[in-house]
């Protein structure tokens, strides 16, 4: 931390900048933001057969571990293979059920039960903050620029980027594009 620099300034809004502008880099390099899927505690379709198969895989598989018993290697693959049948099963009636009920009464429901099958939510990340030239920017008018800058020019950028193919290329895409875009005016009686 430059305690020297946030000391020496005199403005305290601009030391409490750069006191945050530190601290936040000094947390994103040890504790990094990171995006977790959270889903729901209970699944609906798991039933007390399945938790009792489940059990017995998870048995077989410690003693295993334990015991390095080819006895248990078995019995664990078996119970494995069981589980995930049966679970795939017992999830596939539960929706098929699910949609059925829906289906009848509301469409609406139904589409809200397949984004949840599908693990689509309404839950969109914004972009909040984008480094610019060198700086971190907030303003969303300069994200929204820069943004339209990138996409506008991710074309041109990457065919620069090409040495073998750059000026043949670029040459035959400006003729491609003047031959689309030109337009004429065309008169109607």
């Amino acid at each position: 931390m430059p305690w020297h620099e946030i000391e020496s300034t005199k403005d305290p809004n601009l030391a409490w900048k750069k006191w945050e502008s530190s601290f936040n880099e000094v947390l994103n390099h040890h504790a990094p933001l990171i995006h977790k899927r959270v889903r729901s505690s209970s699944l609906p379709w798991l039933n007390s057969s399945i938790k009792r198969q489940m059990y017995t895989r998870d048995y077989h598989k410690k003693q295993f571990v334990k015991r390095r018993s080819q006895y248990h290697w078995k019995h664990y693959q078996a119970a494995k293979n069981k589980v995930t049948i049966e679970m795939r099963k017992s999830k596939s009636n539960y929706f098929q059920q699910k949609i059925k009920d829906c289906e009848k009464i509301d469409p609406k429901a139904t589409w809200k039960l397949i984004n949840s099958l599908v693990g689509k939510s309404h839950k969109f990340n914004h972009v909040t903050e984008i480094e610019l030239e060198g700086k971190n920017t907030v303003d969303g008018s300069e994200i929204s620029e820069a943004s339209n800058d990138y996409f506008i020019n991710i074309g041109q950028n990457w065919l620069l980027s090409q040495p073998q193919i750059r000026v043949t290329m670029y040459i035959s895409i400006l003729k491609l594009i003047n031959q689309i875009t030109r337009f004429s005016v065309l008169r109607t009686s």
